[in-house]
């Protein structure tokens, strides 16, 4: 005599054949908040790749200001004794110094928006020399002006990058 097992499934109290059909799609909802989620993260890695590709951009032309600054400052440094001639209102399109002619095309072909034959220059750099108080030496004032692609009709001058040294007379 063969003897038969039967399995019997146990009923939790209060559950009901109902309560399975209330919890169906459960799996696709979670399903559908986890690719809601990911894909929300997957937006702010876009969003912060950008963010940081135009910061590099604008530093580039924020190094680009300095190095062309400091170049000038050194072409005075050399040039003491007609550091004077150098002063160039704002806006600086031209001047008698050869050397400060040759910067200021520099400043134009690096420099975005910096338009010197428009009238009025776009841009144009300054570059003040004034007496300095105590009679031992010239300050120098070097400012240089750029527009980028987003400002470029913009009537206000929104990047600049300015440095001051003293040129002294005596060495």
């Amino acid at each position: 005599m063969k003897t038969s097992r039967t399995l019997s499934c146990h009923r939790l109290p209060g559950s009901s054949q109902t309560s399975l059909k209330q919890q169906s799609g459960v799996l696709l909802l979670e399903g559908l908040i986890a690719i809601l989620v990911f894909s929300l993260g997957i937006l702010a890695m876009f969003g912060l790749q950008a963010a940081a590709i135009k910061s590099v951009g604008e530093s580039k032309y924020r190094m680009d200001a300095a190095f062309l600054a400091n170049q000038l400052v050194g072409t005075l440094w050399v040039n003491k004794a007609n550091v004077t001639a150098y002063n160039c209102a704002d806006p600086c399109t031209s001047s008698t110094q050869a050397p400060l002619n040759a910067w200021l095309a520099q400043v134009q072909t690096t420099m975005p928006g910096v338009d010197l034959a428009s009238s009025p220059a776009k841009a144009a750099p300054v570059v003040a020399v004034t007496s300095d108080p105590s009679g031992n030496g010239i300050q120098v004032t070097v400012t240089v002006r750029w527009r980028t692609s987003n400002t470029q009709n913009s009537a206000a001058i929104t990047h600049n990058y300015t440095t001051t040294a003293y040129v002294n007379a005596n060495s």
